[in-house]
């Protein structure tokens, strides 16, 4: 497995940590499979303690050190096995929602177009989102909080926040809209899907669609 960015298999979180190399004995079908090894990169100057956890039942549960420090994830595996998406433990708390995505052991990143990179660091920024009451066709989000989005570009675009965490390699980009997904269902109460919609390089409205296929629509407005 990896994860790439918010939280790389290759993960996408907050600043991009990303482990390689985290392999299944069982496949993601099985019902236990371990994670036992965790490869360090090629030229990187971290050095990590194997990757030990376990799947069962969808729910991945794994964790290793880098350095002093002790990282943890909690986890659900899409059926195809090729996505994660959960909480992830950093250097003092837990934090997410974050996502990991498989990557071919050669890689030490995911592939990304570097368009898309000059298209999202031309309209990155933070918001936070208000649901639009006559959109929402059930309960998955309220009217009475708002929900955090932010656009960056580190090692590779990503978005992350309240929403989930998505990676470069699911994302499209065709003015004024980007495109994330669908992409496999994990975490049954995150999107598999998203519409950003911008207003020169703000974004003004978000289309969250769920894993069976509701859509809940947002406005935007910059975080103070």
């Amino acid at each position: 497995m990896s994860d790439l960015a918010e939280s790389g298999f290759g993960h996408a979180a907050r600043g991009g940590e990303t482990p390689a190399g985290c392999t299944t004995s069982a496949g993601a079908y099985g019902p236990e499979s371990n994670c036992d090894h965790l490869n360090q990169a090629e030229g990187s100057n971290a050095t990590t303690t194997p990757l030990t956890g376990r799947i069962v039942n969808g729910r991945a549960e794994f964790a290793f050190m880098a350095l002093e420090y002790r990282y943890a994830a909690d986890t659900f595996v899409a059926k195809s096995g090729d996505r994660m998406a959960g909480r992830f433990h950093g250097v003092s708390s837990w934090y997410g929602p974050t996502a990991w995505l498989r990557i071919d052991p050669s890689q030490r990143w995911l592939a990304h177009d570097k368009r898309l990179g000059t298209a999202l660091r031309e309209h990155q920024g933070s918001y936070d989102l208000t649901l639009d009451p006559s959109s929402a066709p059930g309960d998955a989000f309220s009217t009475d909080r708002s929900y955090a989005l932010s656009l960056g570009v580190n090692a590779s675009p990503l978005i992350f926040g309240d929403l989930g965490a998505f990676w470069a390699s699911e994302m499209a980009w065709r003015e004024p809209t980007l495109t994330i997904g669908p992409v496999p269902a994990t975490h049954p109460e995150l999107p598999v899907a998203l519409e950003l919609r911008f207003r020169d390089t703000v974004l003004h409205e978000v289309t969250a669609t769920m894993p069976e296929g509701e859509r809940y629509v947002f406005t935007a407005a910059p975080t103070p």
